[in-house]
C-alpha cells in the first residue's frame, strides 16, 4: 500500500513538472506546425461518411453515458 501511495505522488509530480515546463517554455514551434499539417490533411482528405454510419458511431459513443445516467435517475428516484 505504501510503494502505490508511493508511486502515485512519484506520478502526480512528473505531471506537474511536465505542466510547469510546457508553460515556461510553451510546446515547440516545429513540433506543433507538423502535427496541425497532420491534423489538416486528414480533415482536408478525409472520405465522405454516410450519416447512417456517422450516427451509429455517435450512438456507440453516447451509449454507455446515457445509460449510466438513467440507471442514476431510476435510483435516485426510489
Amino acid at each position: 500500500m505504501m510503494l502505490t501511495l508511493l508511486m502515485w505522488l512519484q506520478v502526480i509530480s512528473c505531471v506537474f513538472q511536465y505542466l510547469r515546463m510546457m508553460r515556461e517554455q510553451g510546446p515547440e514551434r516545429r513540433l506543433w506546425e507538423e502535427l496541425n499539417a497532420v491534423e489538416r490533411n486528414e480533415f482536408n482528405y478525409m472520405e465522405p461518411v454516410s450519416f447512417q454510419y456517422f450516427s451509429q458511431g455517435l450512438s456507440k459513443i453516447f451509449r454507455p453515458s446515457c445509460i449510466e445516467h438513467m440507471m442514476r435517475i431510476a435510483w435516485s428516484s426510489l
